[in-house]
């Protein structure tokens, strides 16, 4: 039943993905990369940089939120994800520590579980819009595997995670951030006082449907 789940070809997949709908966005999956979006070329050095900048974002945040890393954010992105991360953990971690808790992953069965990684956060783009609160909730939810790996004496593994997340974000979504204007849109967006009434942080996971998701997460174990 896990391979099945793992392979998309489930339907308690669409289940897993009520975790991150809302029913409020429409259908926008994550872009693939390529050289132009919408008519926008990409800038070979500009691309570059924001994948350098995605996978940097992932070794910082996981690394500071297991505690091995507690000295200053090393760019201002850094110190935007800390902290609107740590809000959305606030926030969410009854249906995080559910999520994670109920996939039991393990390292050593998985490998380091790109495709668990990438199935679990394919169905939250799948079912709604992309926009930065869902990037957000990337990092997130690769800063509680990781953490998920140190708990069950697996912390080895957390270094693969940090390269899963960096890698996830890089290849599914260069090409949109890039149309939003980079990682500084990133920083803009969280830079208001009110940015917490705003609809990209209430966009992330649903309520109701949340216990439903949570059930069907636990074929992953079968």
């Amino acid at each position: 039943m896990a391979e099945t789940i793992l392979n998309g070809d489930s339907p308690q997949k669409n289940m897993i993905s009520k975790l991150f709908y809302t029913g409020n966005d429409s259908k926008d999956s994550p872009p693939s990369p390529t050289e132009e979006l919408n008519g926008n070329s990409l800038s070979p050095s500009q691309e570059a940089e924001c994948r350098r900048i995605s996978k940097r974002l992932s070794e910082d945040f996981i690394h500071f939120k297991l505690q091995s890393n507690v000295g200053r954010p090393p760019c201002k992105y850094s110190e935007t994800l800390r902290r609107v991360g740590r809000e959305v953990e606030e926030r969410y971690a009854i249906s995080l520590n559910g999520l994670v808790n109920n996939l039991q992953y393990d390292p050593k069965k998985h490998g380091a579980g790109k495709e668990l990684f990438s199935v679990s956060l394919n169905a939250m783009f799948e079912e709604g819009a992309v926009n930065w609160g869902r990037v957000v909730m990337v990092y997130v939810f690769a800063a509680r595997l990781a953490k998920y790996c140190e708990e069950n004496g697996n912390s080895e593994y957390v270094d693969e995670v940090v390269e899963v997340c960096g890698d996830y974000v890089s290849e599914k979504l260069t090409p949109w951030i890039m149309k939003q204007g980079g990682w500084d849109n990133f920083n803009e967006s969280f830079k208001a006082k009110d940015w917490k009434e705003k609809a990209t942080f209430n966009s992330l996971l649903v309520t109701g449907a949340v216990l439903g998701g949570l059930a069907a997460l636990r074929f992953l174990t079968k």
